[in-house]
């Protein structure tokens, strides 16, 4: 749509002044301009439980409404959307309002949902963008048993230096993590750029990124801890700076790796050059192309260095080429030089300058008294230019006397001009909040400004100094520009919040979480919501604990852009475009059903909970047979104010046992159970270990009985299994402590067949008097307890319908054309379902509901079904599987109605789009079958494929299934003739 374009400012009739809205604004995140993006009228805090869900799990949300002043935004609807991996909406929830401003979401995710990254958002309006997002992860993992810190030894690392990696281990129930094998590598490649030289861009852009690796291993001691000494790879490249990435696996007893990296710098071997330009990437034509230039020697130090420059312009040409009956392609790069010079190197950088017409350029500057040195970086030059500090005005020393104020107080900004001007001050956020202008002598000025309440959670102060032109001195106007951040502090907007449990608890049982909130206004409610979750599943996607002071209160980017007119003054005195320089890098803009795991997850969700009068709210959680540490995280909410706590819980038994057990294992498979042991704090000796209560499916080895532990160490068993038939069976470990205590923990060892089915199908007639006896020796040579047989007598016989329906029971794959296929006869045949044991009623219902859940994860945005995941498919898969959709919906089975409505969206899509045809037609008259049931089918269509096309479809189903759509719009003759080929076809084919 039309946006605004040009603004215009008149004086009577004697002065006009413009000012041009599509030309970038400043580029001022040089100047401390950073932070999240600045809200609209609706500031939302998102945050969910945790990062990592298992399929079957449930999603809890939390959202706090908030307005510019942070003030809760009560009655305010939202629209949360959960959206799969393919970007598919899986499910919308809309809040009732909430209370005081918070919102709290649950989604319950299904078994067989696709795994991946999922999408929350948040919306205060259907169809417009959302306000707040968060991306969750939906896989079938386990939590990490054990964390570690790494450190690298302060200072500077150099070529041929052993720097020692130290590793701290420990397990998260608290104890050291002894004895685990550690094992990484240390990747050694080009840096590009040095923290300590923003901008600037060290090396040949053109030359090889290529990273070499070492490889070291270790084990920890029984404290935890390892130094082992890193092996620096010889580097790849010159003439850039360096660095390593040091990536480190350690293994829990179950020799899974738990993986951590860090990356720290490397001095090179020598001296490199870098190159800083003075523009975003493009630089608009016709105009100069500016660059700084700095030597560093091999301490990263300003070095002298004679050097040549020179501006290069590239032309790329694409050669084609045959070989061997195949063509291709290759690029041929000209370089035309533009200018050339030499230069001394020094202490400050080298601004160097040249004019650029449209196309793509090259400086390369290279080393003249050495070894040789070089660097190049490449460049654009076009009709446009992103915001860029050829635009941006210089820098002016700007800073105010305070990092926080509170409302009511009084800011000192002091500025320090060149020279003598008028200086407008602005403070700004998202809007602008106050503008004066002073007059101010060069040197030093103070100007107090008072902090109101529109300053709300912080402010952008901003001063631009501008100096009238002075022909008898030769100077131009200029101006300059200083920004400074003014932090809000939150005062009676803050509540204090605490959580009290005890830092060691006991697992199996409940443990009480007292959460304390204060500072709360008189009269207000408060609200929290309590997550309790197993640090080793925050661990995996790195979640951090929900921040809602950090968000609302936080430095948030300039929601304003400046822009002035300076770029188009003239020159007074040349008649050039006036032109400034300064500098700045621009702002930079986480399948089918599983086995179940092996132990229950600790993921504990509570909210929202109303605080009492005493400020205190006590949830209780319950803790399963777990050893580890649970993070409670706890986010509390008034109509005022808002707060947030966390706290970290170790729970475990006083002897920890760690049990590993394979994921799952087949019939017949043999593996190993491993125990590991670990006196944490209950008391040493001897103590007896055993396995209890082994479930049908599973046979167990010898179990190691009685053992002596000293304090403090650590025992490692196995346990050899067996497994040897289908299912989910369980056992459970039994430690008894030298005190009599007995501590259990109570595991699954899934159990699948991975073998392929077998089935015969034998028919034989009975004669009158005849008898055949139906016993269980029609299992021989079946693996027991895995045969089903089913008898049909009569016309079912001939069909044989219960076998068809085991049969497409049994098959092995999962595509959505054989999800539908077993499902759809379940619709009509459920007492032969039941027959062919497939379950009874109930059970034939949750299996159709399951395979409707099953086949929308396939459904793309467009409507569409895929074979094995979200996307555009076949045009007949679509018409079956919306047939399916249609009579499921029909038979009273729930179907939702964004997807189907969008099912059949597709389906009159294609119809419109189909080429066509002179032979074939069978998806065409499938699709308006489907679509006239639903009464969706364009009568005009239904007409011209019965007048027009009759004899192209080249099937006796295709045309009765025109003349079925035709029926069902009531156009009784033309559906007649269309079922009367079809009876045509079928005869001339028997």
């Amino acid at each position: 749509g039309a946006a605004p374009a040009l603004v215009l400012a008149r004086l009577g009739d004697s002065d006009l002044g413009f000012l041009s809205l599509t030309d970038p604004a400043f580029d001022l995140s040089d100047r401390g301009v950073a932070g999240r993006a600045a809200p609209g009228p609706v500031d939302l805090f998102l945050t969910t439980d945790r990062g990592a869900y298992r399929a079957g799990e449930t999603i809890h949300a939390t959202v706090l409404s908030r307005d510019a002043r942070m003030r809760a935004i009560e009655g305010l609807p939202l629209i949360a959307v959960l959206s799969r991996p393919d970007g598919v909406e899986y499910r919308r929830q809309i809040s009732e309002g909430g209370v005081a401003g918070g919102h709290v979401f649950a989604f319950p995710v299904g078994l067989t949902v696709p795994r991946g990254s999922w999408r929350l958002d948040i919306k205060t309006d259907a169809d417009a963008p959302a306000i707040a997002s968060q991306t969750l992860l939906v896989e079938d993992f386990l939590p990490e048993r054990i964390d570690f810190d790494l450190a690298l030894p302060q200072g500077p690392i150099a070529l041929g230096d052993r720097p020692a990696l130290s590793v701290e281990a420990r397990y998260l129930f608290g104890a050291p993590g002894a004895d685990l094998a550690i094992d990484g590598e240390v990747r050694l490649g080009a840096a590009g750029t040095i923290a300590q030289w923003p901008g600037y861009r060290f090396g040949r852009y053109d030359a090889p990124g290529e990273t070499r690796s070492t490889y070291f291993s270790g084990t920890t001691d029984a404290t935890g801890q390892a130094n082992v000494p890193l092996d620096l790879p010889a580097p790849a490249t010159e003439g850039k700076p360096l660095e390593i990435t040091v990536i480190t696996r350690l293994a829990d007893g179950a020799a899974r790796p738990v993986e951590r990296q860090l990356t720290a710098p490397v001095r090179p071997a020598g001296p490199v050059i870098g190159i800083r330009p003075l523009f975003d990437e493009v630089v608009a034509e016709g105009t100069d192309a500016g660059f700084e230039v700095i030597a560093l020697d091999s301490a990263l130090q300003p070095a002298p260095m004679r050097v040549r420059w020179t501006l290069n312009r590239l032309e790329t040409r694409y050669q084609w080429y045959q070989l061997y009956g195949d063509w291709n392609w290759e690029p041929t790069t000209r370089r035309t030089r533009i200018a050339t010079g030499e230069a001394a190197l020094g202490a400050a950088p080298l601004t160097l300058s040249q004019p650029v017409d449209w196309g793509r350029y090259e400086l390369v500057v290279e080393r003249l008294d050495g070894a040789y040195v070089a660097a190049a970086t490449e460049f654009y030059a076009g009709w446009y230019a992103p915001a860029d500090s050829s635009a941006t005005p210089d820098r002016l020393e700007l800073s105010l006397d305070a990092e926080t104020y509170a409302i009511g107080d009084t800011a000192t900004l002091r500025i320090v001009p060149r020279a003598a001007g008028t200086a407008l001050i602005s403070v700004l956020s998202n809007s602008v909040i106050a503008r004066m202008a002073v007059e101010v002598p060069a040197g030093e000025s103070r100007i107090p400004l008072p902090v109101t309440e529109d300053w709300g959670t912080g402010a952008y102060v901003t001063a631009t100094v501008i100096r009238p032109m002075d022909v008898s001195a030769g100077q131009n106007p200029a101006r300059s520009l200083g920004v400074a951040h003014a932090a809000i502090a939150p005062g009676d907007k803050a509540l204090a919040v605490s959580i009290d449990t005890p830092d060691v608890a006991r697992p199996r049982g409940t443990q009480t979480a007292t959460v304390t909130v204060a500072g709360a206004s008189e009269g207000d409610s408060v609200w929290l919501t309590l997550a309790a979750v197993d640090l080793g599943i925050l661990n995996l996607t790195g979640f951090n604990s929900p921040d809602p002071m950090g968000h609302y209160f936080g430095q948030r980017r300039l929601g304003v852009e400046m822009r002035d007119v300076y770029g188009r003054l003239i020159d007074g005195m040349t008649g050039a475009l006036g032109t400034v320089r300064s500098g700045g890098d621009a702002d930079q803009g986480a399948r089918l059903q599983s086995p179940p795991p092996t132990q229950d997850l600790v993921a504990a969700f509570s909210g929202p909970v109303q605080v009492d009068a005493s400020g205190q709210a006590t949830i209780p959680i319950d803790l399963p047979a777990f050893n580890g540490t649970v993070r409670l995280m706890a986010v509390a909410w008034s109509g005022r104010a808002v707060g947030q706590a966390s706290r970290d819980m170790i729970v475990r038994d006083p002897v920890v046992v760690t049990a590993s057990v394979p994921r799952f294992l087949a019939p017949g498979d043999h593996s190993r159970i491993l125990l590991e042991v670990v006196q944490a704090d209950g008391p040493a000796g001897a103590m007896a270990l055993h396995l209890a209560n082994v479930g049908a499916g599973l046979t167990l080895g010898d179990t190691p009985g009685t053992f002596t532990l000293a304090e403090g160490a650590k025992a490692s068993f196995t346990v050899p299994v067996q497994a040897t038939a289908v299912g989910d069976p369980g056992f459970d470990v039994v430690l008894t402590t030298p005190g009599g205590t007995e501590l259990r923990q109570s595991l699954r060892l899934p159990v699948r067949a991975n073998d392929p089915p077998v089935a015969q199908t034998r028919r034989f007639t009975l004669a009158a008097g005849d008898s055949f006896n139906f016993t269980a020796d029609v299992f021989a040579d079946l693996r027991p307890g895995t045969g089903k047989a089913v008898l049909s007598a009569g016309p079912l016989a001939r069909f044989d319908a219960p076998g068809l329906l085991s049969s497409l029971d049994a098959y092995p794959y999962g595509c959505t054309e054989q999800i539908t296929s077993k499902a759809l006869p379940l619709l009509y045949l459920s007492s032969v379902a039941q027959a062919a044991g497939l379950g009874d009623g109930p059970q034939v219902r949750q299996r159709v509901e399951q395979s409707i859940a099953r086949i929308l994860t396939r459904q793309a945005p467009n409507g569409s079904f895929g074979l094995w995941r979200a996307e555009s498919g076949d045009f007949w898969l679509d018409a079956y599987t919306a047939d399916f959709l249609s009579r499921a919906r029909a038979e009273g089975y729930e179907v939702p109605d964004l997807a189907f409505r969008m099912a059949m969206d597709n389906l009159r899509n294609r119809v419109n789009y189909a080429p066509d045809f002179d032979s074939g037609g069978g998806d065409i008259a499938y699709a308006l079958m489907v679509l006239a049931r639903e009464g969706a089918a364009a009568m005009g269509d239904l007409r011209y494929y019965a007048d027009e096309k009759a004899a192209a479809f080249d099937t006796p189903i295709a045309a009765a299934q025109l003349g079925a759509a035709l029926a069902a719009y009531g156009d009784q003759t033309r559906a007649d003739a269309m079922f009367a080929r079809a009876g045509a076809q079928i005869a001339a084919q028997q």
